[in-house]
């Protein structure tokens, strides 16, 4: 995993939510499909390993590990 950089994730997620406004359907969005997008953009903004699906992939597995109950 590359070196975690706070500034540069909370500037990617901004603009990753701000593209919503440009999409044509996002309001018939189900929370499911929010859910998922917002879970993909977390991932891509701690590291570029976890873009496309195979990174997404990747990132839920993460999340399984990182996740304490």
């Amino acid at each position: 995993m590359s070196e975690f950089n706070i500034e540069k994730a909370l500037e990617f997620m901004e603009n990753y939510v701000n593209t919503y406004r440009n999409q044509s359907c996002y309001e018939s969005y189900t929370e499911v499909t929010w859910i998922n997008d917002m879970l993909y953009g977390l991932g891509v903004s701690v590291g570029d390993e976890y873009r496309f699906a195979q990174g997404y992939e990747q990132f839920k597995e993460k999340l399984k590990e990182w996740y304490v109950v």
